[in-house]
């Protein structure tokens, strides 16, 4: 077989090509059989048939020649003996490529790369291999050049092969290696392909790598031994200093500024210690700017010397410096506590004074601040890292901060600051990660009614900051947050001039800052303008921080006085009390009617008002609910019936499917109830109740405190504001002067509502630095360069280089020393074995006749009109 590249056009034979011999073998070489029809290639060989020749380059996908290995991307199928009439005719196209129009009788199989001068050879082809042929690829052309596409449907690969089968199987002698190019890669290269790559990542790193980790320091520049003293370091700047006048020298104006640096540096006493203990070097950008500056001048026009403007010290700057002892006491204190490690020779350091300072005013009352010179090796040796070569150093450099969570009480248990020093970001990481305070969202004036509004607790008031500038929250506001979060829900908006207007007339907020308190369903906002500090807004949230008609819960009932194990808000020895209740479900219904009540609260307060002042006309008929308002026997609270259903249900009795339990499906009818409860101690019963010995069953029912006589009545009239005041204050009339007999009932408890705290689940809890598994993985993770300056890294992976190939040599070894003696007992073993026998119906045993043995190379398939026997 031989290559043609291209579809069939009519040339020339090249004088470089090898000659086709005409005289054709009597057999093929594959299936020894007489040859009639032969395949040739480029190569010139032609000793295979047509049939072996399509099976092998379509089932085998092998378009090798099978002689000589050559390959051959096209194959031309003649007649034998016409081998050099038709390579002379085609060998020209081998560089055209396949072209639309050929000129010659010769008709192209797409599937086998083979062209074909006889069209029923080509047929013949086509056909066995019809299941093959995709309708976009098979093509033939006829003699006048007309090009034809075969548009035989393709089908399954079993299909295909049962086309070609034969009960004579052929063999095809073990290919023979292919001539070695240039780009192949040598058996033993790929037999040792991890010992290769791990030897020369290991060259690699120690070479190249471990080199760029410990560059030179101003020692080396020197001349001298790390760690030397100052005189040391003095003489050798001397000597190396007369040099450079000689005529002689041959240093660079760029090496001779290394050496003056280094000097600089090695003889301040500050700058050397810190240098010496952990690396710190805080000039080496006046080192490259005096390079860039003078590396095209002469040595002799340096303005020496190099460190004049940059040296800096900040100790009178420091405020609340820590010792040793002072340290160790500030830990052990029940408080968070935040460190800043700083150097007196550091101009960063000099410069972040002031805005520690603002750091230090800001987390005040909430943390303490301190200072720790890292000239104190004792206390700044618990702050540093090491690399695997033991040499400590601050990842971030000098200045750092470190905070010590409250429940830390060893020196070690601290988190590193990881971000850059600001005084926003260091002030927010504080109050989030380490003291835990809850972060105060800002919204947009769309996000604000659905996103705020609606979703916090319905009995909370909404408390809003306008803010122009979209700072974060101060940390004394997120402190209030968390400390009022079971009264108020807090919110931060970003104050736009272009939407004045729609505050204005919505909250009543004319600029910003701006604080806004939204108290219920119907309430007037309260707006304070301005800023404040932390006592004034303490002061403020005091006063506002409940709504103005608060709803009944189990964390509130006691202190509203709206619950039968305890009292009424005025006293314990106040014998009878009230408490109006609006139950319902969340909803349009719901707020009207709290609207109501709380306009009837309201108006019962200006008549406890007018009353005073002497103005008795228009409270003769509320008279009653106004007094107990006053002497705080009387308390309007709402109950959300969807979520205390049981305690609704139980007070409402049987007509209470609009008012107590979820909404059932398509159910709309929302008819919230209004109904008031009349609480009555008995002295004398609650003292025969004291003076019973419980059983055990009644003390673990919790039956050891009595309960309050309680009378239900529900208002049934217009939901008009004096129209519920007059049947209150009846109500309350009678209930003081009618005699009412005094029986007790056990009252479902209010269920515990759910409260979104998710800063209260306590700060994460705080290991010793790098010591938990957390912490090490993501150490490793985030600062896997400095791996880079293990110089075990290079010796692991040479040795493991040399394991790898001593196990790769050892299995090898072991397989290719199997010898023929060591087969022959085997072979023998196989000879002396009796032949499996198998009874046929008549009882009579046959045996299996040895096939003769076969190559092991060989391959075999059946092919289809063979007669061979």
């Amino acid at each position: 077989m031989s290559q043609l590249s291209g579809s069939v056009a009519t040339g020339n034979h090249s004088d470089d090509s090898p000659a086709v011999v005409d005289d054709v073998g009597p057999e093929c070489a594959v299936c020894m059989e007489p040859v009639e029809w032969v395949a040739i290639g480029l190569c010139g060989h032609h000793e295979v048939c047509s049939k072996c020749t399509v099976q092998i380059r379509v089932f085998h996908r092998d378009r090798r020649c099978c002689i000589c290995r050559r390959q051959c991307p096209a194959v031309v199928v003649t007649e034998a003996g016409r081998g050099s009439c038709v390579y002379d005719e085609l060998a020209s196209l081998v560089n055209n490529g396949r072209v639309d129009t050929v000129e010659g009788h010769y008709w192209y199989h797409s599937i086998s790369a083979a062209y074909f001068d006889d069209k029923r050879q080509f047929e013949e082809t086509r056909s066995m291999c019809s299941d093959l042929d995709d309708p976009d690829e098979a093509t033939s052309m006829s003699p006048s050049g007309v090009r034809r596409r075969d548009r035989r449907p393709s089908s399954a690969v079993t299909t295909r092969r049962a086309k070609w089968q034969n009960p004579h199987p052929i063999r095809i002698p073990s290919p023979l290696p292919p001539a070695l190019s240039p780009m192949a890669i040598p058996e033993e290269a790929r037999r040792y392909w991890l010992p290769i790559l791990l030897s020369a990542a290991g060259f690699l790193f120690q070479l190249f790598i471990l080199p760029k980790s410990f560059p030179p320091s101003h020692y080396d520049a020197l001349g001298i031994q790390r760690f030397a003293p100052v005189e040391r370091v003095v003489e050798a700047y001397g000597v190396l200093s007369k040099g450079w006048l000689a005529e002689t020298n041959d240093r660079s104006t760029v090496d001779i500024l290394k050496i003056r640096y280094a000097y600089e540096l090695l003889t301040n006493p500050i700058l050397k210690r810190d240098y010496d203990l952990f690396g710190l070097d805080y000039h080496m950008d006046v080192l490259e700017r005096v390079k860039d500056q003078y590396q095209k001048e002469h040595f002799l026009k340096i303005d020496l010397p190099l460190l004049k403007d940059s040296l800096v010290h900040s100790t009178d700057h420091a405020f609340n410096v820590l010792t040793y002892e002072s340290f160790m006491s500030a830990i052990a204190k029940d408080y968070p506590m935040l460190i800043l490690l700083y150097s007196k020779g550091s101009p960063r350091c000099a410069q972040f004074i002031e805005h520690w300072k603002q750091i230090a005013t800001r987390l005040d009352g909430l943390a303490n601040t301190a200072m720790v010179e890292v000239g104190d090796g004792q206390l700044a040796g618990y702050f540093v890292e090491q690399r695997f070569s033991q040499q400590p150093f601050f990842r971030n450099g000098i200045p750092a901060v470190v905070a010590y969570p409250a429940n830390c009480r060893s020196p070690s248990c601290y988190m590193r600051f990881p971000g850059e020093l600001t005084v926003d970001s260091v002030v927010d990481w504080v109050a989030s990660s380490i003291v835990g305070l809850p972060r105060i969202l800002y919204y947009s004036k769309e996000a604000l009614g659905p996103q705020f509004i609606g979703k916090s607790g319905h009995h909370k008031v909404k408390v809003i900051f306008f803010s122009s500038t979209g700072e974060r929250a101060t940390p004394f506001l997120r402190q209030a947050a968390q400390e009022y979060s079971s009264y108020a829900s807090f919110a931060f908006v970003m104050w736009k001039e272009d939407e004045s207007q729609i505050w204005w007339n919505s909250l009543g907020v004319e600029s910003a800052p701006a604080l806004v308190f939204l108290k219920g369903p119907g309430a007037k906002p309260v707006v304070y303008h301005g800023t404040f500090s932390k006592s004034e807004f303490t002061e403020i949230m005091e006063e506002h921080k409940h709504q103005e008609l608060r709803q009944l819960r189990s964390d509130t009932s006691l202190e509203l006085g709206c619950d039968a194990r305890g009292h009424s808000r005025a006293r314990k020895d106040m014998a009878i009390w009230y408490c109006v209740v609006v139950a319902g479900r969340p909803g349009v219904e719901l707020s009207k009617k709290r609207q109501i009540l709380r306009k009837a609260q309201d108006q019962l307060l200006s008549a406890v008002d007018a009353s005073t002042t002497g103005n008795v006309e228009n409270i003769v008929e509320v008279a009653s609910a106004a007094t107990a308002l006053k002497d705080d026997r009387l308390t309007f609270v709402w109950l959300d019936g969807e979520v205390q259903k049981k305690i609704c249900a139980f007070y409402l009795a049987t007509d209470y499917n609009g008012a107590c339990g979820p909404r059932g499906f398509e159910d709309g009818n929302d008819k919230p109830e209004v109904f008031i409860v009349r609480f009555q101690r008995n002295a004398t019963y609650e003292a025969l109740k004291a003076d019973k010995k419980y059983n055990l069953m009644d003390t673990l029912q919790g039956q050891d405190t009595p309960d309050a006589s309680q009378l239900v009545a529900r208002y049934n009239g217009l939901d008009e504001i004096l129209e519920i005041n007059k049947w209150v204050s009846q109500v309350i009339k009678d209930g003081d002067t009618r005699e009412i007999p005094y029986f007790t009932s056990k009252v479902p408890d209010l269920i515990p509502e759910e409260t979104s705290k998710e800063w209260l689940s306590s700060t994460k809890s705080i290991r010793s630095a790098g010591k938990g598994l957390k912490e090490r993985v993501k150490y490793n993770v985030f600062n896997f360069k400095d791996y880079l300056t293990d110089p075990r890294v290079g010796p692991a992976l040479l040795l493991c280089a040399c394991i790898s190939w001593a196990t790769i040599w050892f299995k090898h070894s072991q397989s290719t020393q199997k010898t023929p003696k060591d087969e022959a007992p085997k072979e023998k073993t196989e000879k002396r074995r009796r032949p499996k026998l198998s009874t046929t119906l008549f009882g009579q045993p046959t045996t299996e006749g040895a096939a003769d043995p076969e190559p092991k190379d060989a391959r075999q398939w059946e092919m289809e009109g063979s007669d061979s026997d």
